[in-house]
């Protein structure tokens, strides 16, 4: 078995026979040490319970009611034997201050049945109905009746898209007297794709249609094989690729500016990848998230999680470098001196005492009430100029 192997975990039977031998020797210190052992097991294998059984069936919100955090404040001060002396709370939860002479209780009022009103940008056609002519003369003295004024409502409608083909005739001049100065035809249009018969609004509409609304090559060719458009799915492939083409220098100025960015984040998620190689015809995937600044961001695909992705990407990287704990990044950060300089997530390191709260460690009580205060000032200086935000931290 080697160095890195778990010892092995005695049984219930071995551990009692333990302890008996133990106290038939008096060693009453060995015995607590062993107990002591036990139940650092115990509640080791207690959070575990929880965060399975969490995960499974618990909410997944990691938010604290407030009053449940004083509940478990005042159930660790009666085991303390004192309060322990704190700051004014005004906080209702993360990022969500509260006046101080607020009631507990009291839960802020929703207006219900309000509309909101339709984006004034869209255009509006206005259609007049009037009263039926049967009952436009006074029912009291039957003269007819003048307009008052309208009621007015609105609606939504949705004009269908409309496809067209745009047929271009290019006018051709020729000398009619000396026939000698040859033919003059007028320039081509400036066209996305050379030859192509796709227009730079169908490139467009297929690329959105794909990769921000998810919606798959084979689908928008029955979309448009009802509107009497037969393309292929080869076609339309074509189209995203060639408008990918289009975009690369864009791309590639993104990546630019998150390299070089003041503060670089990054965080990684997997996907489910089409292989008609695999026996499963899926793989796993996995896509890169990096932002600069909180502005620029740019995905690197990578199929699998090996550091060679995030190290390749970030070769040329110098400055912060914002990231959980996944270890590919170590070599980002163990150079010396340094080329990266690590920054940790509260995200990443909250979640851990949060765990240990559900599981009814009170210990963490302390640190989730400071970690709320924090949250609480970013929250404050959400929408304030940088020097302000700065002196605030």
């Amino acid at each position: 078995m080697g160095s890195g192997s778990p010892p092995k975990k005695k049984s219930r039977k071995e551990t009692l026979d333990e302890v008996r031998a133990l106290l038939g020797e008096g060693k009453s210190e060995a015995v607590v040490s062993l107990i002591d052992r036990l139940l650092d097991e115990n509640t080791r294998l207690e959070l575990l319970y929880e965060k399975l059984r969490k995960h499974r069936f618990g909410s997944k919100s990691e938010k604290l009611d407030p009053q449940q955090l004083a509940l478990i404040e005042a159930e660790l001060d009666a085991l303390r034997g004192e309060p322990l002396e704190r700051t004014p709370e005004h906080v209702i939860d993360e990022g969500q201050p509260r006046s101080p002479n607020a009631d507990p209780a009291e839960k802020p009022l929703r207006r219900r049945g309000h509309r909101k009103p339709f984006p004034a940008h869209l255009p509006r056609e206005v259609i007049s109905i009037p009263v039926p002519p049967e009952q436009r003369a006074c029912s009291a003295c039957h003269k007819a009746m003048e307009p008052i004024g309208a009621e007015v409502s609105e609606r939504i409608e949705l004009i269908p898209a409309r496809i067209e083909i745009r047929r271009y005739e290019r006018e051709k001049l020729a000398c009619s007297h000396c026939h000698g100065g040859g033919v003059v035809t007028a320039p081509a249009p400036i066209a996305v794709v050379d030859k192509g018969l796709a227009g730079p609004g169908l490139l467009a509409h297929v690329v959105v249609s794909k990769h921000q609304d998810h919606l798959p090559i084979y689908r928008q060719r029955q979309i448009f094989a009802r509107q009497g458009i037969d393309l292929s799915q080869a076609t339309l492939g074509r189209f995203s690729m060639q408008a990918a083409a289009w975009g690369l220098p864009i791309a590639q100025a993104i990546r630019e500016r998150v390299l070089s960015a003041w503060v670089l984040q990054t965080d990684d998620t997997h996907l489910r990848v089409l292989d008609r190689d695999h026996p499963d015809g899926v793989r796993r995937g996995f896509l890169w998230a990096y932002v600069g600044d909180a502005r620029f961001a740019y995905f690197d695909y990578t199929p699998s999680r090996a550091q060679d992705g995030p190290l390749a990407f970030l070769a040329t990287r110098r400055g912060w470098v914002q990231a959980d704990a996944y270890t590919g990044y170590d070599a980002l950060f163990s150079e010396d001196p340094p080329r990266c300089r690590e920054v940790g997530c509260w995200a990443h390191a909250r979640r851990y005492f949060h765990d240990a709260l559900e599981a009814k460690d009170l210990a963490t009580v302390e640190p989730l009430r400071l970690i709320q205060k924090l949250y609480a000032i970013e929250s404050s200086l959400r929408d304030v100029a940088p020097e302000v935000r700065a002196k605030g931290r």
